[in-house]
């Protein structure tokens, strides 16, 4: 399979040594995701992640913001809530926040 970038030079899958990127569905029924109940797919795949990326204000800030992984993890997520806002970032509602982490032990 190739993939064409922006710039029109073709990237071949086939023979590339980057992984693919997966969006695996979570297993849970509301906007916060509690690892310890995620899904057995999830689960399995997630074993031999390099990156984490958790989106929304739900994953990222109410349930894992100080949560640590054995892996790299983007967090990000817009502040909805005044009292989060100043709580977390000393921000303001509609503060962004864009947390890089690099992997625990």
């Amino acid at each position: 399979m190739s993939v064409d970038s922006e710039d029109g030079v073709g990237i071949s899958r086939q023979n590339s040594s980057v992984p693919p990127l997966m969006v695996v569905e979570n297993g849970c029924g509301s906007p916060c995701l509690d690892f310890r109940q995620v899904s057995s797919e999830l689960s399995e795949l997630a074993k031999d992640a390099d990156l984490i990326i958790l989106e929304g204000m739900g994953r990222a800030l109410h349930t894992n913001y100080n949560a640590r992984f054995t892996c790299e993890c983007l967090k990000l997520a817009m502040i909805k809530n005044q009292r989060l806002a100043e709580q977390l970032v000393n921000g303001v509602i509609y503060d962004c926040v864009c947390r890089y982490e690099r992997a625990g032990k």
